[in-house]
This record gives C-alpha cells, structure tokens and sequence, in this order.
C-alpha cells in the first residue's frame, strides 16, 4: 500500500510575495487534485489530501504552522502532517484506490 501525502497549501507560505502566494496555491491544489485522480484509479494507492482545509487553531496558535524561513514547517505544521496521517492511517480508512477528504475537524 502507498500512500501520497497531499501538496501543502502553499497559498499559506508567508515567504511568497502575495501574488506567488496566489499562483502557488492554486497550483499547489491543482496538481494535489491530479494526484488524487491517479491515485484513485490506481491498485494499492490511497491519497490524503490538504484540500482547501486550513490547520486548526491549536497548530497556529503559537505562530509555528511555519518556520522562522516562512516556507519550511515549524514545530505546529509537522505536528498537523503528523496528525492527519495517524488519522488517515487510524481511522475509517475506505481501502486503496481511494481519496480520502478529512474535513476540518479531523486532527
């Protein structure tokens, strides 16, 4: 089984000058959305997608989804990639060849 871990949302990155921000994060879902096409008609394959979901309070509360680079993850954004694949892995996992969403409550 393999499992593709979505593109970050890159529309977040406060390195990127607002009008990057802006391309990126639109390229950023476009090319999660092709992934989780290919990934949802393949053998063995699953996709845990970003989607438009934006990290819950908890893991930029203390301003640490970023680090200090404002493009790499801080200590709050591995912890919010971590958690969602403990869930993903942990939870109602529906089998390979699927695309699994989780909403903005799933931590």
């Amino acid at each position: 089984l393999v499992i593709m871990l979505g593109i970050p949302p890159m529309g977040m990155f406060t390195a990127l000058p607002p009008l990057l921000q802006l391309i990126c994060g639109w390229r950023a879902r476009h090319f999660d959305a092709i992934m989780g096409d290919v990934c949802s008609s393949g053998v063995r394959v699953a996709h845990n997608s970003f989607g438009l979901l934006t990290p819950p309070e908890e893991y930029t509360a203390q301003g640490e989804l970023l680090a200090p680079d404002g493009f790499h993850p801080g200590t709050g954004g591995l912890r919010w990639v971590a958690d969602r694949a403990k869930t993903f892995l942990a939870g109602p996992y529906r089998g390979a060849g699927s695309r699994i969403e989780m909403g903005p409550g799933v931590v």
